[in-house]
């Protein structure tokens, strides 16, 4: 899935959609798999640790909610339009920075969630291309 299908559950566009794409979904493992790439020169990397910039954990968070977002609508069938937002966030760990010009991967399983409250719970981790976990946590996400 590219963004402008997976798109119609985040509406993230430009410097906040942090999925390049969905790779992988297996329902029935309850698995999701999306791909960043995380381009050189991105609006953050100027500001975020001059001279080594690295990616900021909020947006691994982040990575770690759309990527929840997408996974939840796909089971649970939220109605269309239905903008499913941050509710929380529990456990959350970084484990390894992240540079410009690179390729992550982010993984995880819905660990809870209601159709009709509209709600999901998410845990997931933020990999490096070689299998080392950088980010990890759990992401709570609503309908708004």
């Amino acid at each position: 899935m590219g963004p402008e299908e997976f798109g119609r559950f985040n509406p993230q566009r430009h410097e906040f959609l942090q999925l390049t794409n969905i790779l992988h979904y297996d329902e029935e493992a309850n698995l999701l798999v999306a791909h960043r790439h995380v381009e050189e020169g991105e609006w953050w990397s100027k500001g975020h640790i001059p001279g080594r910039p690295i990616l900021p954990g909020a947006l691994m968070v982040e990575m770690l909610a759309q990527a929840g977002s997408v996974h939840a609508n796909l089971i649970f069938h939220f109605p269309e339009n239905t903008f499913v937002g941050f509710a929380g966030l529990d456990s959350v760990r970084f484990r390894g920075a992240v540079d410009p010009a690179c390729d992550i991967i982010i993984a995880g399983q819905v660990s809870g969630g209601s159709a009709a409250r509209k709600a999901f719970r998410w845990k997931g981790q933020v990999l490096s291309m070689d299998g080392n976990i950088l980010c990890e946590g759990e992401v709570f996400g609503m309908g708004l």
